[in-house]
């Protein structure tokens, strides 16, 4: 995200040092923890969650010390509207051919990532959760189609 670069440009870009350090520590740590347990898998859960640790403490620090906040009510409708998307996309069956595998693979990703496109795009515009895209939305019909 930006909450990096904010801090980096403002005053207090002595914390993205600190922050660093602790992500590096944390790092570490949850690996240390996770990797006996989980193998690969405790590495990835590891990495995953330092990360998440890292990213809210600059977007906290960003807002404690500068008011700046990245998320409103619409940014959670969004996630709600593109996980409702994904999951009923995701229950469609797919095509299964053993002997053409990997183009089938091919195949059932395109179609997958059209038809999120084509079911999200829509809900999102319907329900005004974006004003940016609305408004390119209206140019661009004022400028191609009357």
């Amino acid at each position: 995200g930006v909450n990096g670069i904010i801090i980096v440009n403002s005053k207090y870009y002595r914390f993205d040092l600190y922050a660093n350090v602790i992500l590096a520590g944390l790092t570490l740590y949850t690996n240390w923890i996770f990797i006996p347990m989980y193998g690969i898998n405790g590495a990835a859960f590891a990495t995953a969650l330092s990360l998440l640790i890292f990213n809210l403490m600059k977007m906290i620090f960003v807002y404690v010390k500068m008011g700046i906040h990245p998320f409103t009510n619409q940014t959670i409708k969004a996630i709600f509207l593109i996980s409702l998307c994904y999951f009923l996309i995701g229950n469609i069956p797919l095509i299964n051919n053993v002997e053409a595998e990997i183009s089938i693979s091919i195949v059932n990703c395109l179609i997958r990532c059209s038809l999120l496109v084509i079911l999200y795009l829509p809900l999102l515009i319907w329900m005004k959760i974006s004003q940016d895209i609305n408004q390119m939305l209206i140019e661009m019909k004022k400028r191609y189609i009357c």
